[in-house]
């Protein structure tokens, strides 16, 4: 159950960034807040970090499908919410560093799904299931270049897209580096 209060956590977090960011108006209970206007940019730290308000129509960097296609990502994204939700109610016994991962894995994926699926209505721009995830985090890096195209930043994100990142990392470094069995076969367990 402490899984799910996790990933809870990690919704309102995202879900409560992006309405600042994003701006919203709920006139029953007197609300209303701007935001930051859509491709304007924020300082945080000089020359590194920025809030720089951009929305995603489509999948991660950007990438955009016709409509059909996006709403069955949404479903496929659905199901696959659906069955970690089920495998972690099942599952009682996971180390901490698995459980915390998949923790910020489902926040992180029902936080986007919530713009994917509801913004677009909220805010009065799309149906249902085409709504455009909210990204803000801008972290500037040293100009590169990739496939003929010159960057000096990151791909803008959010924080849902942040705790997905660092689940993955945290599963990868949990069942893998820290496997005991791995570490006896690679002569890297230490006895005492």
């Amino acid at each position: 159950m402490r899984i799910l209060l996790t990933s809870l956590f990690v919704v309102i977090l995202d879900q409560s960034a992006k309405l600042l960011v994003k701006g919203i108006s709920v006139p029953i209970f007197n609300l209303y807040f701007n935001g930051i206007p859509l491709g304007d940019e924020k300082t945080l730290l000089d020359s590194f970090l920025y809030i720089t308000f951009v929305e995603n129509p489509g999948i991660a960097f950007g990438i955009e499908f016709n409509n059909i296609l996006r709403i069955t990502i949404v479903f496929f994204n659905i199901i696959i919410i659906s069955g970690l939700i089920f495998f972690l109610l099942k599952k009682k016994e996971l180390k901490f560093g698995i459980w915390f991962s998949f923790a910020l894995i489902l926040g992180g994926a029902v936080g986007n799904m919530i713009d994917r699926i509801f913004y677009g209505l909220v805010f009065n721009y799309a149906p249902v299931f085409l709504g455009r995830v909210v990204d803000y985090i801008r972290i500037k890096t040293f100009t590169f270049s990739f496939f003929g195209r010159n960057y000096d930043s990151l791909p803008t994100f959010n924080f849902a897209d942040l705790a997905i990142s660092c689940g993955m990392i945290l599963l990868i470094i949990s069942t893998n580096f820290f496997n005991e069995e791995k570490l006896k076969q690679n002569n890297i367990w230490i006895t005492k």
